[in-house]
């Protein structure tokens, strides 16, 4: 695999030597991108095309003076040492796209990323703030993020509009060595990577909304650690990712392997995974979706929206396991969909399904007596459901759909009903 990566590295950096740029950097004078001397085509405007290319025995940073905003970006990262190149100085570096090229290692920057459409890149940057449109790890070796500074809510840390691409690994470390860190991302996609926290014992919690657009819907298979450090595969303590599912798209977490998440809240759209939630499970106006083999929580919460069990989930007998109690904090009924399931041609009339299984219902809210009057099924398939609780237990039994003459005897024996009651007045 790292051999594969260094090939495909040294391909990026042959392709990018070859392209033709408006200026580039060779730091031939001194380190400072404001020094024209180090610039091959004059110091660079807003629209021209860069390209950073030091020497292949300097590794330095490229110093900052002022906010800088140029065209698409190219660097070709040749760190003497792990500790890499990049920029420095607490300033705004902006760029339609950046193209980290060469070689692995650590790429710094000190001040603020803004980068209006793709990053890609073969390193590690290390950087306190990124804003991009999108972001695509193409090597499956120490390539990713992580962050060298504190965020909040209203200024965070890593924001990606679009979709960020585990295309062959990678890794984004989503907590850093204490404080808050926050994360928004438009999706995620790929079969491999790591959203991993740091291996440190200072507590830290990571804060991540996947905020994905209307009409996208995307699938990663990496892992979701918060318990495990992935260099090192030690165990890490006083470490949380909570997760916040906003925008009307669907993001999936499909490993069998590690999803570990402390909370995960859906406000909107669809989160599915598979795995173990520490903490609560919130379904607050979105749907949440079980995936093979289940999910666990240690509580679970229900304001509005509702649950996805698919034909997968259902032939699978995945469900929701809750560990505290079920609670149900909204008004009106959970809807549970059953996303297109043909009960009839999967043979599953008269047969049940164990869909929510807690220690303890919030018996205040839920009616035991009558399943149905909390819960309905919607985007079922020949059949209807009656919902039942088994002990601390929601069932779902598949019932045939009455015939159209059972309907209209049902129908013809009401109103006969109706017009002798009409007659005795």
């Amino acid at each position: 695999m790292k051999f594969i990566g260094l090939f495909f590295a040294a391909a990026l950096s042959a392709s990018a030597l070859a392209q033709t740029y408006d200026s580039t950097f060779d730091g031939s004078v001194d380190d400072n991108w404001n020094t024209a001397g180090n610039w091959s085509g004059g110091l660079p405007s807003a629209e021209d095309s860069v390209y950073i290319n030091y020497s292949s025995e300097n590794s330095g940073l490229v110093r900052l003076e002022n906010d800088v905003a140029v065209g698409a970006l190219t660097f070709n990262h040749k760190p003497g040492s792990w500790g890499g190149s990049g920029f420095s100085g607490d300033f705004a570096l902006s760029a339609s796209s950046l193209d980290i090229v060469g070689n692995s290692g650590f790429f710094k920057f000190g001040g603020i990323l803004n980068v209006s459409g793709n990053i890609s890149t073969v390193a590690i940057i290390n950087a306190r703030y990124i804003r991009a449109g999108s972001v695509s790890f193409d090597s499956s070796g120490n390539v990713g993020v992580e962050y060298s500074g504190t965020g909040t809510a209203e200024n965070q840390n890593f924001v990606v509009s679009g979709v960020v691409s585990f295309n062959s690994g990678g890794n984004v470390v989503l907590t850093g060595s204490s404080g808050d860190y926050y994360t928004t991302f438009g999706g995620i996609s790929g079969d491999v990577g790591n959203l991993q926290v740091k291996n440190n014992s200072t507590a830290a919690n990571a804060y991540l909304t996947l905020n994905v657009a209307a009409g996208n819907s995307y699938s990663f298979g990496g892992e979701v650690s918060n318990k495990h450090d992935y260099w090192g595969n030690a165990d890490v303590e006083n470490k949380t990712i909570n997760v916040f599912k906003t925008g009307a798209g669907a993001q999936y977490f499909t490993n069998s392997n590690r999803v570990e998440i402390t909370s995960a809240t859906v406000s909107d759209g669809i989160l599915g995974m598979r795995g173990t939630i520490d903490d609560k499970l919130s379904v607050d106006g979105g749907y949440f979706a079980v995936g093979s083999g289940g999910v666990s929580a240690d509580s679970l919460e229900w304001i509005s929206g509702g649950f996805v069990f698919d034909s997968a989930a259902i032939a699978g007998g995945d469900k929701i396991t809750v560990g505290g109690s079920f609670e149900k904090s909204g008004d009106g009924k959970i809807s549970v969909d059953f996303a297109g399931l043909d009960a009839l041609a999967e043979g599953l009339i008269e047969t049940s399904s164990e869909l929510i299984s807690a220690e303890a219902v919030d018996e205040a809210a839920f009616d035991k007596s009558d399943a149905n009057s909390d819960f309905s099924a919607v985007n079922l398939k020949n059949a209807l459901v009656d919902f039942s609780w088994d002990g601390n237990t929601l069932v779902a039994t598949f019932v045939a759909v009455p015939e159209p003459a059972a309907i209209a005897a049902f129908i013809g024996a009401f109103a006969l009903c109706a017009a002798a009651r009409r007659r005795g007045r």
